[in-house]
């Protein structure tokens, strides 16, 4: 072989590499935008029970006691599209599953306060007040 048929047959191989691993290198896209007016910390109160909502430009994170939920991390480690909501007054997302439906809607009342409203197959929780911690 020679240098040509070398450099022809590196690049060949160098453009075949590129291409089958352009599927493992796509870029992570947040399945999850929350508003701006959303983001920080939201709970139900001083003194109540140890359970809130952390809200970044990227996922929603629910706390319960000790335990914490990263619902865009979960979405995207169990391949689940998130349909959102956005709006100046209105953040909601769904997540299909098998299962059924679960969503998530949080209202603006105020800079200080917001309203929550879950529902998974059919049953409703809230709204439940939520203030700024």
């Amino acid at each position: 072989m020679n240098k040509g048929q070398m450099r022809a047959s590196t690049l060949l191989a160098g453009l075949f590499l590129v291409v089958a691993l352009g599927g493992c290198l796509q870029p992570v896209h947040p399945v999850m935008s929350p508003p701006a007016w959303i983001i920080g910390e939201w709970g139900y109160g001083v003194g109540e029970i140890d359970a809130g909502y952390e809200f970044t430009a990227t996922t929603m994170i629910q706390r319960t006691g000790s335990m914490s939920m990263d619902w865009a991390e979960i979405c995207r480690s169990s391949g689940i599209d998130v349909e959102e909501i956005v709006t100046a007054s209105l953040y909601s997302f769904t997540i299909q599953q098998e299962q059924g439906s679960m969503s998530y809607e949080f209202r603006k009342g105020s800079s200080d306060s917001i309203s929550m409203t879950m529902r998974a197959n059919g049953v409703s929780i809230g709204p439940l007040v939520l203030y700024r911690q």
